[in-house]
């Protein structure tokens, strides 16, 4: 067969005039007519389904609680996971009609947790003019991955998120909401780009990465344009590791909570510090940790009052203050000059160099505590709340609400969490704190120390706990109950009269939780025979234990149980029967819910 091709010529390519692709032509555009019909019919069909009758403002709010579910399931993971946060997108790939009611609808795509570029750009424009809430998390680096995380990868999306920031920031007339946690070098290359006015900001939340890297003078504070007095509608603050001016113009008057964690830098004098204060009026929270000034000078006392000072800022409507120093003479020097509601929530965290310096905290806190309405509950524990604390460390958490020793405990009143330092021993300053503060009206009272918290000698109680007379509940655990019995059969006047007063007289119900009863050969029962020689002290006395609590008790069963429904009314024992070696020959055995150390 001849061709006019020569050898070695491919075959001529057809024309858009030759038959074969006008042909393919007519096929593709019949097949997207055919294909644009089918989508059409499927559309009508869809609108047949139930939920395609809904009006379209009743899907949005569907939409919307989806939404917020989904970021709910994002705050349990990492932080930097954004798929669940970003979940609900889904909805816009269900159908035509669910992507135009979602597109349409501003409130979803105004919550924008950062990830790139191409993200950010359709929700700054499909929510219109709404405030902006906005969460950035730079570089993400998920430690549970470990060894495997790829750094590079991560150096990349840290990139990526950047220039997203840099587009977001664009719009910083419509942010409502900030929270950023990045490097202390990317946000300081990011700063620069934050100068026009915020109008809107109304809380601000900045953490930079603790990396080790030393503060410098030539660091980057903070841009005015995110924190300054000039913030119409600034309402809450916090600043983690953060780098920043102290100075009065640096919040606004509007500002309602301040939360500052350990800021790079010098700390402020304690006149800048109340100058700061003072243009806070309608405060209502403020947690400064190791954040207020180091105080060099001592406290003067007239007698056994704490001198007033001069310059007193009043903060009428505070409701919680949470001051952290290394001492607590700090907090109490700050504390000192600060006035506020005597309802207010008082947390203070610190160490001690002396027993002086216990004098002179509870001389405030009294002075402060005054007027207010009494303490009736108090818990003194092992420090298990705040990890940055000595492990010589004690907890009180006193409130003004009494509950069961088993139910979730009420909302502390006055939370104080000290270690002892130098020349002070936790329980002494324990024994202080507890003899000055005001807790005569004290009616229940838990001590949970950890094993050889407080020594076996009545004294520590006797010291402690005296003014509380009216104390109805006490709960004690594991070794503070050493010397507790001793105590309990104390004649707090003159011993030798008969008629003296007993300590806590009015004391109805005793919890022991976690006790040792002996050894377990049966050999040593000197606790069980001090217990029955109280109890039935006692009663003789006319101030009887009306009902006896154990639980979780060592070395115990039926049989030390059955003397003591003799001699207290009411007996309840959880049945619980463990047995283990002395304590001599196993000194890795721990109660239940405490720890030998």
């Amino acid at each position: 067969m001849e061709t006019d091709t020569a050898p070695g010529d491919s075959p001529a390519v057809p024309t858009a005039s030759s038959p074969d692709e006008e042909q393919r032509q007519y096929l593709e555009r019949e097949i997207n007519k055919h294909l644009h019909i089918f989508l059409v019919l499927r559309t009508q069909l869809n609108t047949l389904a139930p939920i395609a009758r809904l009006p379209p403002e009743l899907l949005s709010e569907i939409f919307l609680e989806h939404a917020i579910q989904c970021e709910a399931e994002h705050d349990k993971r990492p932080k930097n996971v954004y798929i669940a946060y970003y979940a609900w997108v889904r909805v816009t790939h269900v159908c035509r009609h669910w992507h135009d009611v979602a597109t349409h609808c501003p409130r979803l795509w105004n919550r924008i947790l950062v990830t790139r570029a191409q993200w950010a750009q359709p929700m700054l424009d499909r929510s219109k003019s709404l405030p902006l809430s906005v969460k950035a998390v730079i570089p993400d680096s998920p430690p549970e991955r470990g060894w495997r995380y790829n750094w590079n990868t991560g150096r990349v999306r840290a990139e990526r998120k950047m220039e997203a920031m840099q587009l977001i920031l664009t719009a910083l007339p419509r942010i409502r909401h900030f929270s950023i946690n990045a490097r202390k070098d990317l946000l300081e290359k990011m700063w620069p780009a934050v100068n026009g006015p915020a109008p809107l900001l109304r809380t601000l939340f900045i953490s930079y990465v603790d990396e080790g890297r030393r503060w410098t003078e030539d660091d980057v504070s903070i841009p005015t344009a995110l924190l300054s007095d000039q913030l119409p509608d600034l309402q809450q603050v916090e600043l983690r590791l953060c780098v920043f001016r102290w100075r009065k113009e640096t919040f606004p008057a509007t500002l309602r909570s301040l939360i500052i964690t350990r800021p790079r830098g010098p700390l402020p004098v304690t006149a800048d510090m109340l100058s700061i204060l003072e243009n806070l009026p309608l405060l209502e929270h403020l947690a400064l940790e190791h954040a207020i000034p180091i105080i060099t000078e001592d406290f003067e006392f007239v007698g056994s009052e704490l001198k007033s000072v001069e310059h007193i800022v009043p903060l009428p409507h505070l409701r919680v203050l949470c001051l952290t120093s290394l001492l607590m003479t700090d907090c109490a020097h700050l504390l000192h000059h600060l006035s506020f509601p005597p309802s207010t929530m008082l947390a203070l965290h610190g160490g001690f160099e002396s027993v002086e310096g216990a004098v002179v905290l509870a001389s405030v806190l009294a002075t402060k505590l005054a007027g207010a309405e009494p303490l009736r509950m108090l818990s003194v524990q092992r420090d298990g709340i705040h990890g940055a604390l000595s492990t010589e460390g004690l907890c009180m958490l006193g409130s003004r609400t009494v509950c069961a020793f088993d139910a979730p405990p009420p909302p502390p009143s006055l939370e104080l969490a000290f270690s002892a330092l130098a020349n002070a021993h936790y329980v002494t300053v324990a024994e202080t704190l507890c003899a000055r503060l005001p807790l005569a009206h004290v009616a229940a009272l838990q001590v949970a120390t950890r094993r050889l918290a407080f020594p076996a000698l009545p004294h520590a109680w006797l010291d402690a706990f005296a003014q509380i007379a009216g104390l109805a509940r006490l709960r004690a655990s594991a070794a503070s109950a050493d010397g507790l019995f001793a105590a309990l059969c104390w004649r707090t006047g003159d011993a030798a009269d008969a008629d003296a007063e007993l300590f806590l007289p009015r004391l109805q119900t005793l919890e022991l939780d976690s006790v040792w009863f002996g050894s377990e050969d049966r050999t040593k029962r000197e606790f069980a025979v001090e217990l029955q020689r109280c109890l039935a002290e006692r009663r003789e006395r006319g101030a009887p234990i009306r009902e006896l609590v154990l639980t979780d008790c060592v070395n115990m069963n039926a049989e030390d149980v059955e003397p003591l429904k003799e001699l207290v009314e009411v007996v309840r024992w959880d049945g619980s029967v463990q047995f283990v070696p002395d304590e001599e020959d196993n000194a890795g055995f721990a109660f239940p819910h405490e720890e030998f150390m």
